[in-house]
């Protein structure tokens, strides 16, 4: 697969950039793609996705960016980066911590919920910050391997769409065990 050029690249994190920005509007809003529906529920696999995760790359618009890295992206979106050491602590209590800088708009601690929806994987979750409480983020989750009661890597994703094409965007964590 040919790597994507810059203009690809840039038109990406223009579309990831707006749609971060409309994420708290639209949950405001009720929009459709921030509700869950009535099948949604909170997972009860339940703690496989606790702990702290280690982000080691975004990926965007299928190309892979290691950290750490500085992706141009123009205001008022929140910058793609990340540092060797930026990481996501999700707690047993239902809160978080991080130092994802895609985050600074919102405070860096907060609450969050994971969902199944419509199967008994959690494959949603909400981030809600503590600054913010009207301005939850909703991301596809992904855990692997699959079904393992111990994964070792997490992605939070989402698609963005401008003028009809949809870029994904990906953060990719390991698990912190030292």
């Amino acid at each position: 697969m040919p790597s994507p050029n810059r203009r690809t690249i840039l038109r990406s994190a223009v579309a990831l950039g707006a749609c971060a920005a409309l994420l708290p509007v639209q949950a405001a809003l009720g929009a459709p793609g921030t509700q869950a529906p009535n099948a949604a529920k909170a997972s009860s696999s339940g703690s496989s996705y606790y702990g702290v995760w280690v982000m080691k790359s975004w990926s965007l618009a299928g190309q892979a960016f290691p950290c750490p890295v500085q992706l141009p992206v123009p205001p008022p979106a929140p910058a793609l980066s990340c540092g060797t050491a930026t990481y996501l602590k999700l707690f047993r209590n239902g809160t978080y911590e991080t130092t994802i800088p895609a985050f600074d708009q919102m405070t860096d601690k907060g609450t969050f919920g994971v969902l199944a929806l419509g199967s008994k994987t959690p494959n949603m979750i909400v981030f809600d910050d503590s600054g913010e409480a009207d301005a939850p983020r909703a991301y596809r989750l992904g855990l692997s391997p699959a079904g393992s009661k111990s994964p070792t890597k997490l992605t939070v994703s989402s698609t963005t769409y401008h003028a009809g094409v949809g870029t994904s965007s990906t953060m990719n964590f390991v698990r912190y065990t030292g």
